[in-house]
């Protein structure tokens, strides 16, 4: 790969790439129902395999960046296809609850590792030029391989060929395994590794409009910096604050619960009374749609309004609500969720067992987009929603909070 062509071999990897890892995540979503209604799975085993691929994610991100240090970005994205096709092999002849977990948790491992390796292989190989518009391209087709993997459910999984939707995944690791060989080793790890002249010939694969000498200096200094004390740069007073910031922002959207949701939107759907597989597979696609279309515009609108602006618009529309708790002892309390946090405001709130709970918009001319993420083993069957003479009886000192949040 060499020339003018390396550019949209690159775009490929990461289009393929980044729609297999979506896939991976979304496939799920169609396959779970049928587990429950024809394999007799039950409400807690359904949860634990949805829980089973974040939980590989888990453990692979803590070895993940040693190991891509260590070995190469080629080589651990080359492991990372290999965790792709093992479990989907398994996942393929798997006729028990024990089997379908430990498929999905080697592909929560090779997720895991994938959005970590491949977005550094794509910064460090693509010029400076390009370097947006390929990590976009990989973003942008991981909520599209997530859209993509509902489709086929709802043309596969149907007719109760699960299989073969995920035998898909099998297919696409194998031909990634075999096109990563073609590919090029990074430059900046094959310099700061003592390979200054593999780098050398690395980078006349590069898009020969872009300046070699211009990426052989940023390639030097970026190696300069790595032999930075990495415990002083992060200890050190002026970053902590943008550090701190930066981690809760990313651990608080995992806490959204938006992958889980993503796994199980169809078991959902279907638990709040939607009887039809078909139906339910359609509002599956729905959600992941909104989840695309959403990626373009944050892509469309990112350098116009900037990063700051987005990610406040984002968060925005998780925000707006008050929580309303009663707890078994018949104590109340509200929580506003918000980024104020001096304000007892936060973007999270946990609603013990058997405590009751409403929420209640901050502003009466707003909306809020929100999420309830349940613990797993939840069964739907102990959801109860009591009338308001229950409650009044049972609570009167909260009469008038009551009067206005539950039914009649």
């Amino acid at each position: 790969m060499k020339g003018k062509n390396f550019f949209l071999n690159i775009i490929f990897f990461a289009v393929i790439s980044g729609g297999l890892c979506g896939y991976v995540l979304g496939v799920i979503a169609g396959i779970l129902p049928i587990f429950h209604e024809n394999m007799g799975f039950s409400n807690a085993q359904i949860s634990f395999i949805a829980g089973a691929i974040l939980l590989g994610c888990v453990i692979s991100s803590i070895y993940t960046g040693v190991l891509n240090d260590w070995i190469g970005r080629k080589y651990t994205m080359s492991i990372t296809f290999l965790f792709y096709a093992v479990g989907a092999a398994i996942f393929c002849f798997s006729n028990s609850f024990s089997f379908v977990y430990v498929s999905r948790f080697l592909q929560g491992v090779g997720f895991g590792m994938a959005v970590i390796v491949i977005p550094v292989y794509l910064t460090e190989i693509s010029s400076k030029l390009n370097r947006g518009k390929v990590i976009a391209s990989f973003q942008l087709a991981l909520t599209g391989g997530v859209l993509l993997s509902n489709v086929f459910n709802l043309f596969l999984a149907t007719n109760l060929n699960w299989r073969a939707v995920i035998a898909v995944i099998f297919i696409v690791s194998c031909f990634l395994l075999y096109y990563t060989v073609l590919l090029p080793e990074s430059p900046r790890w094959l310099f700061s590794h003592g390979g200054k002249e593999k780098a050398k010939n690395a980078l006349e694969c590069l898009n020969i409009k872009f300046n070699n000498k211009q990426t052989w200096d940023e390639i030097s200094i970026l190696a300069d910096k790595e032999k930075v004390n990495i415990l002083k740069v992060l200890t050190k007073r002026s970053n902590v604050i943008p550090i701190l910031i930066v981690t809760a922002a990313v651990s608080l959207n995992q806490l959204s619960g938006i992958n889980g949701f993503l796994q199980c939107s169809v078991t959902i759907l279907k638990q709040t009374g939607i009887s039809s597989e078909v139906v339910g597979l359609i509002g599956g696609i729905s959600i992941t749609g909104i989840n695309f279309i959403a990626t373009i515009l944050t892509l469309i609108f990112i350098e116009r309004l900037g990063r700051r602006k987005i990610l406040k618009i984002g968060t925005f529309a998780l925000l707006g609500l008050t929580i309303h708790i009663i707890d078994k002892k018949g104590k109340y309390e509200k929580q506003k969720l918000g980024p104020d946090f001096d304000n007892g405001e936060t973007y999270q709130v946990v609603v013990r067992r058997g405590n009751l709970f409403a929420a209640t918009l901050n502003s009466e001319n707003s909306y809020c987009l929100a999420g309830c993420t349940l613990a797993p083993g939840f069964e739907f069957e102990d959801w109860t929603c009591p009338e308001e003479s229950e409650l009044l009886k049972k609570y009167p000192q909260h009469k008038e909070i009551i009067k206005s949040l539950s039914r009649v």
